[in-house]
């Protein structure tokens, strides 16, 4: 089964993680249209793969960078847009979600710490706005999902949400360029402090479930995946450095 038949067919009862983890690894095929995702900027820009925070503040923000590319050029109609999925969990088997931090919904410990945007003010300039400035996007509520239990792997815990974008101007999208579909802003709010989140320092994976365009109402254009998924502390540098425990003799020293 090729990479495209398996990115489009796949159940969503796997939650892409289990897709992400084959994608990363398969052999390079024919070109195909490819979405992207990375951290702060797209690919072409410099975008990274991981992000680390020290989880020390509760200013500022990370964003996730949605982008894509095409393998022919096409025009789309006078009214088109895109919608993509992201999955916040773990890779593997099963995923998991074990962090306060990552509780974007509205009974959660961060509500409205995600905002999406199709405005790209700031974004360095080599991938093309495709919106020209036109357009304006919708945020699903962000969910936590709960599979059943599974054997041999037993039942997984992940968040997901949509953003959708819609432009009002017709544009021609050419072959080989990386254009920017939106970003999504993850504000550090209520990291430390009173009413902090606790798991700002777990490592999970921010996975581009699916991102599909629509050139115009009838003619749907399936992206396929290119950088399936990213990484947030992925080296887990912000959390405390083990203690090893004092043996006797170092604690009788202590009062010689």
């Amino acid at each position: 089964m090729s990479i495209a038949t398996l990115s489009r067919t796949a159940s969503r009862s796997t939650s892409g993680f289990l897709i992400a983890a084959f994608l990363a690894t398969a052999s390079p095929h024919a070109r195909a249209d490819e979405a992207r995702l990375a951290w702060d900027n797209c690919v072409a820009d410099g975008g990274t793969t991981n992000a680390e925070f020290a989880c020390d503040t509760n200013s500022g923000f990370h964003f996730v960078v949605a982008s894509f590319v095409l393998d022919g050029t096409v025009t789309t109609a006078n009214t088109w847009g895109l919608e993509g999925e992201i999955h916040v969990g773990s890779i593997g088997t099963t995923s998991h979600l074990d962090s306060d931090w990552w509780l974007l919904s509205s009974d959660g410990c961060r509500p409205g710490a995600l905002v999406s945007s199709a405005d790209f003010t700031g974004a360095a300039g080599v991938c093309a706005d495709p919106y020209y400035g036109a357009a304006f996007t919708y945020t699903s509520p962000f969910t936590v999902v709960v599979t059943e239990d599974r054997p041999p792997h037993g039942s997984s815990k992940y968040g997901k949400f949509k953003v959708q974008v819609v432009s009002n101007q017709a544009a021609e999208l050419t072959e080989g360029v990386e254009y920017l579909a939106f970003r999504v802003r993850i504000d550090h709010t209520r990291t430390v402090g009173t009413n902090a989140c606790s798991g700002c320092c777990r490592n999970v994976q921010l996975i581009l479930e699916h991102m599909t365009i629509t050139l115009d109402p009838d003619k749907p254009r399936p992206v396929l995946y290119g950088y399936p998924y990213i990484s947030w502390q992925g080296n887990s540098s912000c959390l405390p450095t083990p203690t090893t425990p004092l043996t006797m003799g170092q604690l009788r020293s202590l009062y010689r």
